[in-house]
């Protein structure tokens, strides 16, 4: 049986994740201040989703999932990514429930990237009889030479010398000759004899242990036969197709509430509308509190809260504008453009749903789901009614 140099604690549903970290990210130039190891990591997650052939494409990110994939805490997750904010390499896109999406806005030069399995970060090796972490410094090392190592015309051996690594990783010569010692004792990389380097004219060579590639185990995809399509689990499908229906419904309420921004836009510049808007908020809460506590100033503040309403119709009037006009239009009535009835069914408005979408029965959507979705539509339907006093 073969010996374990590799502990992966990853689950086994995310070891095909890599990163494609570009070499840049490690030695920012001149007058640039370095990125922390755990910056760097993130920024390389971000830049693999965000620069894609899709110009709008993400990288949409959680503190849990960050958390679970590299193993840092929350304060360095924030620290990371507050350093990444402030040297304008990446930006905040949108945040939600799901998550913030995160774009890697700076150009970088130079096209040499290094391949980092996920579950590095979080593995443990045996050095010395003892379990533990790779430290930063050698999970970029061990990726550095992998990387190297995967280009055919290398031959499968990666030749360098610890300054050079040093250049490439910026990192000092130091710590790389640390690394390669504690890499080559846990078995992860191996120095053959013949290998060893003698002058600058004649590097040290190195392989990598197999198990190092254990994330490619899990890309390979049956190939489909000419005519056919590519065969695509029917989880993966299902996960697609949620996904392609909550982006269609997301961008129908964007453009919904564009609409409704454009207008509300132009009825703020009236400094009374906005005076009125703001009394009617409060009044909301003064409402709620006598209803309860002293019901007999109720019926003064609902007269109250008419005329004020009947006072902001008779400035939108003057604007040319309705309350319908800040009320977001929705394509379709039955649903609001959420993709699912007051019932938490599934709206038959989706262009690609079919029957099945329509009865709620399409994987991955279950009464839990149908539960939330109910609340969320009834929750907005009341908000919005008495942001415009109809109840």
């Amino acid at each position: 049986m073969a010996e374990t140099v590799l502990k992966i604690k990853l689950p086994e549903t995310k070891r095909g994740l890599f990163n494609r970290v570009p070499t840049r990210l490690y030695s920012p130039g001149k007058g640039k201040k370095k990125l922390t190891p755990s910056a760097v990591s993130v920024a390389g997650k971000i830049y693999g989703f965000s620069h894609t052939n899709d110009p709008e494409a993400v990288c949409r990110l959680s503190y849990e999932q960050i958390r679970e994939e590299f193993g840092f805490s929350r304060a360095t997750i924030a620290g990371a990514i507050e350093q990444l904010c402030k040297a304008k390499k990446i930006e905040r896109v949108k945040r939600d429930q799901d998550g913030t999406a995160y774009k890697y806005i700076e150009e970088l030069k130079g096209k040499r990237y290094d391949n980092i399995p996920q579950y590095l970060y979080t593995a443990e090796i045996c050095v010395c009889g003892e379990w533990r972490k790779l430290t930063p410094s050698e999970i970029r090392l061990l990726a550095h030479i992998t990387t190297a190592c995967e280009n055919k015309k290398t031959g499968g051996i990666c030749r360098g010398s610890a300054g050079q690594f040093a250049r490439d990783l910026g990192i000092c010569k130091t710590t790389v000759k640390k690394a390669l010692r504690a890499l080559m004792k846990a078995g992860l990389i191996y120095r053959a004899k013949e290998n060893k380097g003698k002058s600058k004219y004649n590097l040290s060579g190195y392989e990598v242990n197999r198990a190092v590639y254990e994330y490619k185990k899990y890309l390979k995809k049956p190939r489909a036969k000419r005519g056919e399509k590519p065969f695509v689990s029917a989880e993966v499908a299902a996960a697609n197709a949620k996904a392609e229906r909550e982006s269609y419904y997301a961008k129908l309420r964007e453009e919904a509430q564009q609409r409704v921004d454009k207008y509300l836009l132009k009825a703020n510049r009236e400094p009374r509308f906005k005076e009125i808007t703001g009394e009617l908020s409060r009044m909301e809460i003064a409402q709620a509190k006598a209803e309860i506590f002293e019901p007999v100033t109720l019926p003064s503040l609902l007269i109250k809260k008419q005329a004020l309403i009947k006072e902001r119709r008779e400035i939108l009037k003057g604007l040319n504008m309705t309350e319908a006009d800040l009320l977001p239009r929705y394509k379709c009535l039955k649903c609001s453009d959420t993709g699912f009835k007051p019932d938490g069914c599934q709206c038959n408005c989706y262009p690609k749903g079919g029957t099945t979408l329509q009865r709620g029965k399409a994987e991955g959507v279950g009464e839990s789901d149908r539960k939330k979705k109910r609340g969320e539509i009834r929750a907005y339907s009341r908000i919005t009614k008495r942001a415009f006093g109809r109840i």
